[in-house]
């Protein structure tokens, strides 16, 4: 927290990148988060669920040319603990896991790109993702959602204003921090035809690394496997401020809403 507010006092352009489960956090959204990360001294809030709309294209992209080159299945990898425990504890699932980068490194890379001067902050639910954000060159600091809260707190700015959000992403990317809601991203980008199975890891317990092996060892039901660390998603983060039940409702409704948006402006 220090180092990102002497970041944010140093007169520099300092971005808020904020992940998809923000939505569920606070009252009021990501339009309230974003009044308030402006009024802390964000030059701008960016939502990385921009970074999983281009990560589910990717992940479609590269799930077709696997099932073309005869991978049985293909799992998801946007999940930091996810890619560690593969590495460290199930490495023959390995082969099988998407190379797509994270929707983190998608969006501090592309803001580096228009601004090279740009400090670029995550700010998230996950403590594996602190470990993805000192290796990634394009993301400068790291806060979790509890850190974030403190520094609201201690800035008295639970009544923020509310702000429009940047171009707003679209449901598939703010889903991603549900459980399904990866796979389902994936499946919406790939051409209409391919019929696929889509099953959902959510908790990475003993049980589940065993099901990963047994996965890649030629057992798998599906050919689209998501893997999320947390039970229920990233909404289960261990630094979420929320509780998982309130945060999904939360989300879900901020989902129904951009969707009843998206289908009225069709109509226009």
């Amino acid at each position: 927290m220090i180092d990102v507010l002497r970041a944010l006092h140093s007169g520099g352009r300092v971005y808020a990148l904020i992940a998809p489960a923000i939505a569920g956090q606070w009252d009021g959204g990501i339009e309230w988060i974003t009044g308030a990360l402006l009024k802390i001294g964000f030059c701008a809030v960016k939502e990385v669920a921009h970074g999983a709309d281009a990560v589910a294209k990717l992940e479609a992209d590269e799930f077709i040319k696997r099932r073309r080159s005869g991978l049985p299945f293909m799992t998801t990898s946007c999940c930091s603990a996810y890619i560690q425990a593969a590495r460290k504890v199930v490495p023959e699932i390995q082969p099988f896991v998407s190379s797509t980068p994270s929707p983190l490194q998608l969006t501090a890379k592309s803001i580096k790109e228009k601004d090279k001067d740009a400090v670029t902050v995550f700010i998230g639910p996950c403590i594996a993702k602190r470990r993805e954000a000192l290796d990634d060159v394009a993301a400068d600091y790291y806060l979790t959602f509890t850190e974030l809260d403190s520094i609201l707190a201690a800035s008295d700015l639970k009544t923020s204003s509310v702000m429009e959000t940047d171009t707003p992403a679209s449901i598939n990317g703010r889903g991603f921090p549900l459980t399904g809601g990866v796979a389902a991203a994936v499946i919406a980008n790939l051409p209409r035809g391919h019929d696929v199975r889509a099953i959902s890891i959510s908790g990475l317990n003993r049980a589940a690394l065993r099901q990963l092996q047994s996965y890649a060892a030629g057992n798998c039901p599906a050919q689209l496997v998501e893997v999320m660390n947390c039970d229920g998603g990233c909404i289960n983060g261990p630094a979420v401020v929320a509780s998982p039940s309130q945060a999904k409702c939360r989300i879900e409704s901020m989902l129904r809403q951009t969707q009843a948006e998206c289908r009225a402006a069709e109509i226009k």
